[in-house]
């Protein structure tokens, strides 16, 4: 579900009153929203956790201020957002956002695998 939730807060973020360029993705030169340096509020099924991006390539996730998680994501030319678990049994799972966020930068988010849906919203100030 974190990997879910991260995707879902990317595109949240792209809504935020941010300067970072929101572009089509099929465009074939197309800048593509990286979360680099954010955190993410994911709301699912597990509850509401929190994932920050490094800028390095990785993730970390949070259930309140414990660690839950972590591994890699990637930001791929179609948009989708592919995170990697540490866990060498867990595979690579992407994401897809749906739409625009809503008034309070909720963003829906769905797994590709699946169809599982997620919200996410960028945390400002954290």
């Amino acid at each position: 579900m974190r990997l879910a939730l991260l995707a879902c807060l990317a595109l949240a973020a792209c809504a935020q009153e941010v300067d970072t360029p929101v572009v089509e993705s099929d465009a074939a030169d197309a800048e593509v929203f990286s979360p680099a340096g954010m955190t993410f509020e994911v709301e699912g099924e597990e509850g509401v956790t929190r994932t920050y991006f490094g800028p390095d390539g990785t993730y970390i996730d949070f259930d309140g201020d414990i660690e839950s998680g972590r591994g890699s994501y990637e930001v791929r030319p179609d948009g989708q957002l592919c995170f990697t678990p540490d866990d060498p049994d867990a595979g690579t799972a992407c994401w897809t956002n749906e739409g625009e966020p809503d008034a309070d930068g909720w963003m829906t988010s769905r797994r590709v695998s699946d169809g599982l849906t997620i919200r996410a919203r960028p945390i400002i100030g954290d």
